[in-house]
């Protein structure tokens, strides 16, 4: 008789999300030196323009693709630490919908 994984995934998956979360805000700070030491860069020596402003962006991206993973492991460690509910019917949520004066009716 299999027995279901998703009990000895808990802790991994909301360890792991969590780890990641906790990150984020550093990633965010390493965008923000980064950003400063390219624009002295730039003001110094106006050759660095085209190439800085590469950097900047692809340093944006990464912050960017960083801020996404955390988000899915918000969601991850939310997905597997909430309660499950059960799902609503149909008519459950049409029949409370008519309840208030919906707009769509």
């Amino acid at each position: 008789m299999r027995r279901p994984s998703k009990p000895v995934l808990v802790p991994a998956i909301a360890g792991t999300g969590f780890e990641i979360c906790f990150g984020s805000p550093l990633v965010g700070q390493i965008y923000e030196q980064v950003y400063r030491e390219l624009l002295m860069f730039m003001i110094e020596d106006p050759g660095t323009v085209k190439r800085a402003t590469c950097l900047l962006w692809a340093s944006h991206d990464l912050e960017r693709i960083a801020d996404r993973a955390t988000k899915v492991a918000e969601r991850a460690v939310s997905n597997t630490t909430s309660p499950v509910r059960e799902p609503r019917s149909l008519r459950s949520i049409l029949s409370s919908s008519e309840s208030t004066h919906s707009p769509f009716r």
